[in-house]
């Protein structure tokens, strides 16, 4: 929760990133809206807020005014459909196979004279949903491709409102 009269702030966004570290739900919520609606357009508005938010364009952004008991519905909303989120499970086959497409749209960078090849993906837990892909060296795996992958996951399944855990091991790993 920010207030909107003040507009997302430099703390806002720091704990917004240990949320995100911890792959908690997340919604973010502007509140005390009534006292900056009519000096600002909500819809431009919302996308100041949301262009702060690129690193986790994943997350609802509602903005409600406690006060006068307006948009509290729609924060529910976001936040029961983020609870479910976190609980979405996906089939072993259909990962594979999206996680397949997305790695011949755009192959994994040349590291050396090397490659990311996808062994497999597995999703073995739930709350918060976690992707264990099994690769030939996990340290060809660099932070942008893992974030494009995550990408491709969300882009597939949804998971909006919720952190995801990407973990990379290499052939043979316990």
């Amino acid at each position: 929760v920010f207030d909107a009269s003040e507009g997302l702030r430099a703390q806002d966004l720091h704990i917004i990133g240990i949320a995100l570290e911890a792959s908690t739900g997340l919604v973010v919520c502007g509140n005390k809206w009534d006292l900056v609606e009519a000096a600002y357009d909500r819809g431009r508005f919302l996308a100041s807020v949301r262009r702060r938010l690129r690193f986790a364009t994943w997350t609802p952004v509602i903005v409600l005014s406690a006060l006068l008991r307006q948009g509290l519905d729609d924060l529910l909303n976001e936040v029961v459909a983020a609870a479910a989120e976190r609980r979405h499970r996906v089939q072993t086959a259909e990962l594979n196979a999206v996680m397949r497409r997305a790695l011949g749209s755009r192959p994994a960078p040349m590291v050396g004279r090397r490659r990311l090849k996808l062994l497999y993906i597995t999703q073995p837990e739930t709350e918060p949903p976690t992707f264990v892909f099994f690769v030939n060296d996990a340290s060809l795996a660099p932070q942008s491709y893992r974030r494009y992958l995550e990408n491709s996951l969300r882009g597939a399944f949804g998971y909006r409102g919720t952190g995801i855990r990407l973990i990379f091991r290499t052939r043979g790993e316990g």
